[in-house]
């Protein structure tokens, strides 16, 4: 009887991912965001829900171990200067290798550059506000999207690792 239970449980669990993937897919179809979802994450990383309201798009990822990472998705997200971005990137004064720079100064990471900001409070977070940089050259027809990783009782490495594994979700 136990095992059976278990079972279900185990059903009931994966129907829950693949329904929280499906609702990225479905997103991805229905706003003018590019949607973005990790791939190849640590298996320590589990979605836990995905939010949708018209074109925003929150998916919320829990580690086994430690905390969260949010993942906003929206037009909307306000504070990047595409022109600072699109400048940063051009100077060239800039490496893979992760430096923290003072907040609110641009950083690239991976395919992304946005900006880095650790918010201090008793329950350790960090902030990093993207743009894919191709699009900051090239600006989709529907507009440019905007990212911001909340990364809440994670380290800055796990956010970085978090960002590093982002990819457009193919529907």
């Amino acid at each position: 009887m136990k095992k059976m239970w278990t079972g279900i449980i185990m059903l009931l669990l994966l129907s829950a991912c693949a329904n929280d993937e499906a609702a990225l897919s479905e997103a991805d179809e229905g706003t003018n965001v590019s949607v973005l979802k990790p791939v190849q994450l640590n298996e320590n990383w589990e979605l836990q829900e995905v939010v949708q309201d018209d074109n925003l798009i929150v998916s919320v990822y829990e580690h086994a171990e430690k905390g969260t990472v949010e993942l906003i998705q929206d037009q909307q997200i306000q504070g990047l200067d595409p022109a600072v971005l699109r400048d940063y990137l051009n100077d060239g004064n800039w490496t893979g290798d992760f430096h923290r720079p003072a907040d609110g100064m641009p950083l690239a990471i991976h395919e992304y550059v946005g900006e880095w900001t650790s918010l201090p409070d008793p329950e350790e977070r960090v902030q990093y506000t993207f743009v894919r940089q191709f699009d900051l050259f090239q600006t989709p027809a529907d507009g440019l999207s905007y990212y911001q990783v909340i990364g809440q009782n994670v380290s800055e490495s796990d956010v970085i690792e978090f960002v590093e594994a982002l990819d457009r979700v193919q529907s």
